[in-house]
């Protein structure tokens, strides 16, 4: 029995384990998801470079006339708006003369570069000077003379360009742009061995280049959360596989526990109620004896206190091997009408509940069963006893004046009744062990009646729980049974004809209605 006891807590160790085993594989997934777009974005992205690149290879030697000359318009109208006479600070920054600028800008200057854009398909093709002021903008004239706006946040890449190199910018987006620029330096001789850089073509890819990149970004976040999805599924299933097994093992355990009863079951009851029948009739014969004797009182109330002890020994004998039988059948079979057997049960119980001041209530919710109808897969006798030790466990955990209620509702396959009292309640601690045999707070109590019980619901395929456990809100036991269909006999003995109402009844049983 330890091992058992150590292979189910091993088991609930391991459920934990695989919980944490499922969030470690879905950081896993998530973090390798994030991975994959990372490096499809960089892959893509360096793909689009080496295409600007490319394209800033090919206008560098098209484009490098007209760049020239617009560096050369810019510089002319610098010095012809220059103000004669006025001494300047060395190193003063100049800014060329819009209008003189704009005079001497015509389409010879602007058509190569328009051309160019067109064709290659870039969303924005613009001239800069050594200064990083815009000589042309494909876009429009609107900021020509005006210094780049993304001279600050390209500034190292620009800076590279200036000293003769080609060097393309990070892609970026928003949610209303995107883009990507590459800049392509242009020189002029001015040595025998010496060029510098007068200009700077910046090539810009907009969204039409960048939508293979975000297309697979989004194609990946998908088939992530596809990953994730299917990962959570199987951590369901092996979730429901675990909590299974550990049924199956909490059963196998049982059953090893009840084998071991009935293997002692019989040699027990054998070995402990001979000696006590044999008390019991020296017992009874004592009492007769002292009785027609006229012998002391208190020898005689002593014999009949014996004898009860020795009539409450052997239930106590008889139930532990009723559930020792119990545990070793097959399924339950018959049949039994759910009202009468309610009906009988409380009939039988009126009386212990009214010497405790306890009313019994029998509530029809919703479609209840008719007599004639309403049958469980159960053999009567044995519905009985199962209603039998709830009632009573319900009356003895009752304060005197309480209301213990039966209430029956039958749905399409089954039938459930619940017992309700208002007594002191079941305690958390004690609501995981109230089945199990032996456990009892109530005082004579054997702690088999609700392990039978749960046997007899569980081997009808239905169900015995404690629906409600609550320190102050007393208890709720739901038993729970599939309906059977009434045999042919019971269709011909079925006396009342009307439907079952569809609204709840109040049947008082006991003292009668407060």
């Amino acid at each position: 029995m330890p091992d058992r006891n150590r292979r189910i807590g091993g088991t609930d160790r391991t459920g934990w384990w695989a919980i944490a085993l499922l969030g470690l594989v879905l950081v896993s997934q998530y973090g390798a998801g994030w991975y994959a777009v990372q490096l499809s974005r960089q892959s893509n992205e360096a793909e689009l470079g080496d295409h600007l690149a490319d394209l800033g290879r090919l206008a560098a030697p098209k484009l490098r006339d007209a760049a020239l000359s617009l560096a050369d318009l810019a510089l002319d109208a610098t010095w012809s708006g220059a103000n004669p006479g006025v001494e300047e600070a060395p190193n003063t920054p100049r800014r060329p003369d819009l209008s003189l600028y704009l005079a001497e800008l015509d389409e010879v200057h602007s058509r190569p570069f328009d051309d160019f854009a067109a064709r290659a398909g870039l969303a924005r093709l613009v001239v800069l000077n050594e200064d990083g002021l815009i000589l042309y903008d494909t876009s429009g004239g609107d900021r020509l003379l005006q210094p780049f706006e993304s001279w600050r946040i390209d500034q190292f890449e620009l800076e590279r360009a200036l000293a003769g190199e080609a060097v393309a910018s990070f892609a970026y987006s928003t949610d209303e742009d995107a883009f990507k620029r590459h800049y392509e330096p242009i020189t002029e001789q001015v040595g025998e061995d010496e060029t510098e850089v007068r200009a700077i073509l910046s090539l810009a890819a907009d969204r039409a280049y960048l939508a293979s990149i975000e297309s697979r970004a989004r194609r990946l976040r998908r088939v992530g959360l596809i990953m994730v999805a299917l990962i959570l599924t199987v951590g369901l299933i092996i979730y429901r596989l675990i909590a299974r097994q550990r049924r199956i093992e909490r059963r196998a355990a049982e059953a090893d526990r009840l084998a071991a009863l009935g293997t002692l079951a019989a040699g027990f009851a054998h070995e402990l109620r001979n000696p006590l029948g044999i008390i019991r009739a020296f017992t009874e014969d004592l009492d007769r004896g002292l009785r027609d004797r006229g012998g002391d009182g208190e020898a005689i109330g002593a014999c009949g206190e014996i004898v009860e002890e020795i009539d409450r020994m052997d239930r106590i004998v008889g139930q532990f091997l009723s559930y020792s039988r119990e545990s070793g059948e097959g399924p339950e079979s018959g049949r039994a009408a759910v009202l009468p057997a309610i009906q009988s049960v409380c009939s039988i119980l009126r009386p212990s509940a009214e010497k405790r001041g306890i009313s019994l209530q029998m509530d029809l919710l919703g479609s209840a069963p008719r007599a004639d109808h309403g049958y469980v897969g159960v053999e009567t006798g044995r519905l009985k006893q199962v209603l039998m030790n709830l009632v009573l466990n319900a009356i003895e955990a009752s304060p005197e004046g309480e209301t213990v209620r039966l209430e029956v509702t039958t749905a399409a396959r089954e039938v459930e009744i619940r017992v309700k009292d208002n007594g002191p309640g079941v305690t958390p601690a004690d609501a995981s062990r109230i089945f199990e045999p032996f456990f009892t707070k109530r005082p004579g109590g054997s702690g088999l009646g609700l392990a039978i019980s749960r046997q007899i619901a569980e081997r009808a395929g239905g169900r015995l729980e404690l629906e409600k456990a609550s320190v102050d809100g007393g208890s709720c036991f739901l038993l729970s049974l599939a309906c059977v269909p009434a045999s042919h006999g019971d269709a011909a003995r079925a006396t009342d004809p009307k439907p079952a109402p569809d609204i709840k009844q109040h049947v008082w049983i006991g003292k009668g209605e407060p």
